[in-house]
């Protein structure tokens, strides 16, 4: 009687180890599947919004570049800006000769006004610096020639600009403004001429509606001589 007790006591033991390590076994598969990493999918994306951003920018940039080439030409501004008069007006006659003039060609001349003032810009292309002239007259006239200018306005604000010498090569030549160039004026300057070129000078008619204080000033980057004119 001994023996199927001992069969059956040995029988439910096994049984009962085979589900034990069944349940061990089914347990560790769930818990490995849950510490496996997921994050596979998230660091490889573009970021849509920085490159909207920097389209943006660049769009903006070109505009604002475009808008001051548009204004370089025949006129600084329409309307009066925050710009502040440069130098010490006067009605004073004006030299000014740097050491080594420059080799320069007028490549643009801009009128603007301003609240207090009105500007006249000469920018020219080249290398060196430009000196420069000025007196009020009621009759300007060419240079070598001596030939009486034509020009809009009561009096006459000569400039005569030096290192700029006559365009004679195609090079020169195509960077040069028209030798009959005239600008049309804003504010108390009716118009800006070019009377003509000589023995390395050029000779520009500012014309005025009556002799106001005005200063010159050299600038740099680009080679520009600015005529401010009090109103």
């Amino acid at each position: 009687m001994k023996t199927p007790r001992t069969f059956l006591s040995l029988a439910a033991t096994i049984i009962t180890s085979g589900l034990v390590l069944s349940a061990c076994a089914t347990a560790d598969s769930t818990d490995n599947s849950a510490q496996r990493p997921t994050s596979t999918v998230t660091s490889t994306s573009p970021q849509p919004a920085e490159t909207t951003e920097n389209k943006t920018t660049t769009k903006t940039n070109d505009a604002q570049d475009t808008s001051r080439t548009t204004a370089a030409r025949g006129q600084e501004s329409a309307q009066p800006t925050g710009a502040q008069m440069l130098g010490t007006p006067s009605m004073e006659d004006r030299q000014d000769l740097p050491d080594g003039l420059g080799d320069l060609s007028p490549t643009d001349v801009r009128i603007g006004t301003h609240q207090g003032f009105d500007r006249v810009v000469f920018e020219f292309a080249g290398v060196g610096k430009p000196g420069w002239f000025t007196h009020y007259t009621d009759t300007p006239a060419q240079p070598g020639s001596g030939f009486p200018v034509e020009y809009q306005g009561n009096t006459a604000l000569n400039i005569a600009i030096e290192g700029t010498p006559a365009p004679i090569d195609p090079q020169k030549q195509a960077q040069w403004i028209d030798l009959n160039a005239s600008f049309p004026g804003a504010g108390s300057v009716a118009e800006v001429k070019l009377a003509g070129a000589f023995e390395a000078q050029s000779k520009f008619i500012i014309g005025l509606d009556k002799p106001r204080p005005y200063s010159v000033t050299r600038l740099e980057n680009p080679t520009r001589v600015v005529v401010d004119i009090q109103k």
